[in-house]
């Protein structure tokens, strides 16, 4: 079976770049070698962009000899193949144009050969046994990667402009609250809530309640009418569940999982959640160390399904491997940077936890810095926002101190801060307090 090409588009767009040198620049990149079907007309086009790179002039005698020193002007078809380049009729019209046309040829056959290698692949692998969202991932990595083409994504003022005054329009109808609601009033106040595209990360050690608050942010989200996907790699969707019954029917977190001890009185206030609970867009993937093409899969099919508004990850250290083990420095690297893709991608916020280095354990002040995260160079550069959850109760083991901080500690474009809260050990539940710190410039809400 022949494979969609058109050799003499190839050959044709090769005789417009001898004759016009200046357009090769326009295309480099654009169009690559192996987006010729015969592999002699992508050996010539790289000849060619060589030369442009090497600042030398392009004309038959120097593709001749930089094809004769890379030792392939015969597999191309020799002098005379080359030269035959330069008789090529290809009309009077306009040059640029002329190439542009025959470029966009080349790039549409080559897209769709490559669509056919995909899915013939998946078709094997799917056959073979092979995980079913993996392969419909991989799949669309591939044909992202290959579906390159002429569009000019570069926008000038105008688009600039449209573009915001749309945003703007569409943002100042919201309030002074655009963005995801968290239900805690200073950190809305100081983000604007949690923005669509928006890579955050919430960083604590064992123990401090990260769960708790993103099930806090997810809960307040849901109520607000919004579509939230949680994916709990680390825990069961029972766990979650029972400390969302502790959290929203206000029972205590011993008794949501442990049924015997649950009083008729609790029981009404858990039918009366449920019945709230049917009317919340959450949708909860508890599927252990997920790799994050499946995260971003199951993602994007709740999207299109019936809409995305917040997408919630428990936590970064769970994230599975994508395929052969490497180092974890370059693994979390790759990680953090697919969520903020996905994030641009769905146009939502995604949360992200992080568990913190234990090497703030042995400091005298165990309040999370930056230099905390794991990797944290490569978390810190991908984060929109980065939050630090600390409860000093946990160090001083006072079961009366209920204190607890978020601290702001990346704010790409905003401001930093530190948002007071009270942790409700008992229900799981952070809440704002009522007393804030003084905070740089402004009047705090209450």
């Amino acid at each position: 079976m022949n494979l969609p090409n058109n050799v003499e588009a190839e050959r044709a767009f090769l005789s417009v770049l001898i004759s016009k040198p200046e357009l090769i620049r326009q295309y480099q990149g654009l169009v690559r070698p192996d987006d010729f079907y015969r592999l002699s007309n992508g050996q010539i086009y790289d000849s060619l962009v060589r030369l442009v790179e090497a600042n030398k002039p392009v004309d038959v005698i120097t593709l001749v000899n930089d094809l004769s020193q890379r030792e392939l002007l015969h597999s191309v078809g020799g002098i005379v193949e080359v030269t035959a380049l330069q008789t090529i009729e290809t009309g009077d019209e306009d040059k640029g144009f002329l190439a542009n046309g025959y470029a966009g040829i080349i790039l549409d056959c080559s897209r769709r050969r490559e669509g056919y290698r995909v899915f013939a692949t998946a078709a094997q692998q799917a056959v073979s046994g092979e995980e079913l969202d993996s392969l419909l991932a991989l799949a669309k990595d591939t044909l992202q990667n290959a579906a390159h083409d002429l569009r000019d994504d570069v926008s000038d003022v105008q688009a600039l402009k449209a573009d915001w005054r749309e945003w703007f329009k569409l943002t100042k109808e919201r309030g002074e609250t655009p963005g995801v609601k968290t239900g805690l009033n200073l950190l809305d106040y100081i983000t604007g809530g949690f923005q669509n595209s928006t890579l955050v990360v919430l960083g604590a050690r064992p123990n401090m309640g990260k769960t708790a608050l993103a099930l806090n942010f997810a809960a307040q989200a849901c109520k607000d009418g919004l579509k939230v996907a949680f994916f709990s790699l680390e825990m069961k969707q029972r766990e979650l569940m029972s400390r969302l019954v502790a959290s929203e029917a206000h029972i205590s977190a011993r008794s949501a999982n442990i049924p015997a001890l649950i009083t008729p009185d609790e029981m009404q206030r858990i039918k009366a959640f449920f019945e709230k609970l049917n009317d919340w867009g959450l949708f909860v993937d508890d599927s252990y160390s997920l790799p994050v093409s499946q995260i971003a899969a199951r993602a994007r099919r709740l999207q299109n399904a019936g809409g995305l508004d917040m997408v919630i990850i428990d936590h970064l250290n769970y994230i599975g491997s994508e395929g052969k083990s490497e180092n974890r420095t370059n693994e979390v690297r790759k990680i953090t940077a697919a969520l903020k893709g996905l994030a641009k991608e769905l146009d939502v916020p995604v949360i992200c936890l992080c568990q913190l280095s234990r090497g703030l354990e042995s400091r005298s002040e165990k309040r999370p810095e930056l230099s905390d995260l794991r990797e944290s160079g490569t978390i810190e550069q991908d984060a929109d926002i980065v939050l630090l959850l600390y409860r000093d109760g946990y160090y001083t083991k006072d079961d009366g101190d209920d204190s607890a901080e978020l601290r702001i500690a990346k704010h790409r474009g905003g401001k930093l801060g530190t948002v007071q809260l009270r942790f409700d050990a008992e229900h799981l539940r952070f809440t704002q307090a009522q007393v804030q710190s003084a905070w740089k410039k402004g009047d705090v809400p209450e």
